[in-house]
């Protein structure tokens, strides 16, 4: 039985609210991993797209048992080639800004695979199509191959990951090995006064509990959403990143399930039509998260089931293969300088100066997107008070 083995580590212009064919891909599958993963008693933050990303490599090599349910789970082309060309064009997108002031964003791929098993035409087209570095390992190895990977990652994340991987989580029965990076290290535009934060109180699933809030009074793109009970507000990363942060926050008489039941897009292209610029009094917490999820389970349960049972991707010379294990780490900290994830806030509410208050006091969800795609690098949610 042969496996493939990868891991997968997120002036105010007002955009366009329309999605491209890829972007309402990538949001399709964004919400419905997201709503797998959401767990209301633990922090969650996830990078779903880095997921998708690296199971859409495997696609041109799918065969008749498997393509028909990753083009369906992943909300992809039934044309292979037009898939291949969508995935060039969205990773070259993807990468075209990534370094502004002193600000950072990429997503990286790393192919390790058995040379001498491996078909001529899957090296080349990792490579060439899908930006990935290739390097030959030797699976039976299982230490070296785990301190070459966890060195490489280390790297890429600029040391926010370290060591990923232990010598027993090496299969020697691998034939191939993708990682995918996804590495964020961005500044505010307009960053929150460290002497303007203070200790308040923030209404977690589990109880109150104190944490330290950032304050600052800022033209910002907000939306109200009463229809769906929540609002929300877009902050903008350094000039030249495209990056920005969305938070949607549950109005006061709803609650982060109904948004989590809602967020799909349809209600993602309504934040985008409704995002104005507004001035508010903004409040929100600095927190820190890390995590880590083995996908297998979750994507079985949206479909895929037939990706890890099924030996049908045409890899090899002699055998085909299946995919074996995903997991995924994500590292994200937030303050008052950027990103490296009680007062009650309604939109009738106004704060000292005469401006909306966006007081984020309670379980909200955050998207962390490229702008000018609206492509999602990163979803979580903030509810559970964790010590």
């Amino acid at each position: 039985m042969k496996w493939v083995l990868f891991f997968a580590f997120l002036v105010i212009e007002r955009i366009s609210a329309e999605l491209s064919e890829y972007t309402t891909s990538t949001t399709s599958f964004t919400c419905d991993f997201f709503k797998q993963a959401y767990n209301p008693a633990e922090n969650v933050v996830i990078s779903p797209v880095s997921i998708q990303t690296s199971l859409s490599m495997f696609y041109p090599f799918a065969g008749n048992k498997v393509a028909p349910v990753m083009q369906q789970c992943l909300y992809l082309p039934a044309d292979k080639n037009h898939a291949t060309t969508n995935l060039r064009s969205f990773l070259q997108s993807l990468n075209a800004k990534t370094t502004a002031g002193t600000s950072t964003f990429k997503m990286l791929s790393k192919v390790y695979h058995v040379d001498a098993n491996l078909k001529p035409q899957v090296a080349p087209l990792f490579k060439e199509s899908f930006g990935a570095e290739i390097d030959v390992a030797d699976f039976h190895d299982q230490a070296k191959v785990a301190a070459e990977v966890n060195s490489w990652v280390n790297r890429a994340t600029n040391g926010m990951i370290k060591d990923f991987m232990q010598a027993d989580d090496v299969r020697v029965d691998n034939d191939l090995m993708l990682l995918n990076v996804v590495v964020l290290n961005a500044s505010w535009e307009v960053p929150f006064s460290a002497a303007d934060t203070e200790s308040m109180t923030f209404h977690f699933v589990n109880g109150d509990h104190p944490v330290d809030m950032m304050f600052k009074q800022e033209q910002v793109l907000y939306a109200n959403l009463p229809d769906h009970g929540c609002q929300a507000v877009e902050l903008l990363y350094e000039e030249g990143t495209d990056l920005s942060m969305v938070i949607v926050l549950p109005m006061k008489k709803s609650s982060l399930e109904n948004v989590v039941r809602d967020m799909g897009v349809a209600l993602y292209e309504k934040i985008n039509e409704r995002l104005s610029l507004e001035r508010v009094q903004l409040a929100m917490p600095k927190f820190t998260m890390r995590k880590k999820i083995d996908a297998q389970e979750l994507l079985k349960n949206m479909g895929l089931t037939a990706l890890f049972e099924e030996l049908d991707l045409d890899l090899l010379e002699r055998d085909k293969s299946r995919i074996g294990e995903i997991r995924q780490t994500t590292f994200i900290k937030v303050d008052e300088r950027g990103t490296e994830g009680a007062a009650a806030t309604e939109t009738q509410a106004v704060g000292r100066a005469g401006y909306p208050n966006f007081y984020v006091d309670r379980p909200f969800l955050y998207l962390i997107r490229k702008r000018s795609t609206k492509n999602i690098i990163f979803i979580g949610h903030y509810s559970a008070y964790e010590q």
